[in-house]
């Protein structure tokens, strides 16, 4: 390693596990934080940690080869500092791939493992999801005092999510939102699907979505942000689509409070596909009440009206003068009782997809100050504000009452497979559908 001069160099640890373990690395010395810049090593610890000192070399003979061997990356985290030490320390375990992120078998359902996975960054923000719906169960914010608060709605075993109706924190698909009269239109072939809103409209892809299956998951890192990578197949003809289609969602909890949802599908004939996460958001935390004291921005001047079935109308109707602009700051349930029902309608962000997430929405919580900003690269995003909750019974002995959480839903338009002059949501052979939403928090 060539020397170098690094004032700040840090490297924390928490759970881990390795791909590949190099030769030479000693259980029996604590992970470290290495902080350089100093004269002979000295250990010091947070409140929370013991120390124990390193075996003390000469600096001269202080290579990468020792600083591995000094490190366990599954004990407690040290600080320890060199001082007056010119050490190249960055390379330091690129070798291996730490995985972060813990898992834990919670189930079954139709005799496959279900599991549960937790990320966390150094903040202290965990976010928990399960392979069932590759659902996102929780995220959580640290509130001080070792305490935490959780900002989604969802249950405390698995078989509410397989029994419960609301679709609390899942992937839905292969087509979220609505398709009128389950049932549309491609190259001359009508494809009929299940009507599960109502027996009227097919609801976020039937009665076995994708939030209704088992799906594959891998741990891994980003960037050094922990992460899980889900994946499944769904085959040519269920619920009534066609192709086969092979879906990955990627989830990543950055270091910057982001979680990030980022999809990807494949197709062997050309299908629709609209993708999105059902998460239910109560910034003041969930079961705590109600949100339409919630200030909500959305960056949209238009956004779709609906008929009585809640299908857009197709048009695109201003929003300046009316209850659903939120263009500017606004309560959620400041006019909520000027729109027939609540809101449930689709916004329009911009014209078409994007290549990169454009800012979509803000919602603060006044009473906390928590804030949720979301941007993504769809051009609409679903405004629900839990109209039809009735004191659901949920997580942590909660009861969740009517508008106890919102959800943003970034989506292609609804029931766009029947309405041309929407953008197209028909993924074509060859094509790779991709889908980026990120959820930013500020505590």
């Amino acid at each position: 390693m060539a020397p170098g001069n690094y004032s700040a160099l840090t490297r924390t640890t928490r759970r881990s596990s390795f791909e590949r373990r190099p030769a030479g690395i000693m259980p029996q010395h604590p992970a470290v934080v290495i902080v350089a810049g100093g004269s002979g090593p000295e250990a010091t610890n947070s409140a929370d940690d013991a120390v124990q000192d390193l075996p003390y070399r000469d600096p001269h003979q202080v290579t990468g080869q020792y600083a591995c061997d000094c490190l366990d990356l599954a004990s407690c985290m040290y600080v320890v500092k060199f001082k007056h030490w010119n050490l190249a320390l960055s390379t330091v375990h690129t070798e291996e791939k730490m995985m972060a992120v813990e898992r834990t078998e919670i189930g079954e359902f139709e005799n496959q493992s279900v599991e549960q996975l937790t990320l966390e960054n150094p903040n202290g923000v965990t976010a928990r999801f399960i392979t069932y719906g590759a659902t996102l169960t929780a995220l959580q914010l640290p509130t001080g005092a070792g305490e935490s608060v959780n900002l989604t709605l969802g249950y405390d075993h698995l078989e509410g999510y397989v029994n419960g109706a609301c679709f609390f924190g899942c992937m839905v698909g292969r087509f979220a939102n609505r398709i009128a009269g389950g049932r549309f239109s491609l190259a001359g072939q009508t494809f009929t699907l299940p009507c599960n809103e109502n027996g009227i409209n097919t609801l976020h892809g039937g009665d076995r979505g994708l939030d209704k299956i088992v799906w594959d998951s891998e741990p891994t890192t980003i960037d050094g942000d922990d992460a899980v990578r889900f994946q499944c197949q769904s085959p040519d003809g269920d619920q009534g689509f066609p192709g086969n289609l092979t879906v990955a969602v990627t989830c990543v909890l950055t270091g910057r409070n982001e979680l990030v949802f980022s999809y990807e599908a494949e197709t062997d004939q050309p299908t629709p596909v609209n993708l999105t996460n059902h998460a239910y958001w109560n910034l003041a935390g969930a079961g705590n009440g109600n949100v339409l004291d919630h200030r909500m921005t959305i960056h949209a001047t238009q956004y779709l009206p609906v008929d009585d079935n809640s299908i857009p109308i197709n048009e695109l109707r201003d929003v300046a003068g009316t209850p659903m602009d939120f263009t500017e700051a606004h309560a959620i349930g400041e006019r909520i009782g000027a729109v027939a029902g609540g809101y449930d309608h689709c916004y329009v962000v911009q014209p078409t997809r994007s290549t990169a997430p454009v800012p979509c929405a803000q919602v603060a919580d006044p009473a906390s100050g928590r804030r949720m900003i979301v941007a993504s690269t769809e051009p609409g995003v679903q405004l629900y504000s839990g109209n039809f909750l009735d004191n659901e019974a949920g997580a942590d002995g909660q009861f969740y009452p009517k508008h106890g959480a919102f959800c943003l839903e970034t989506q292609q338009f609804p029931d766009c497979v029947n309405q041309p002059s929407f953008p197209s949501a028909i993924l074509q052979p060859g094509e790779v559908y991709r889908h980026e939403t990120i959820h930013e928090f500020i505590f």
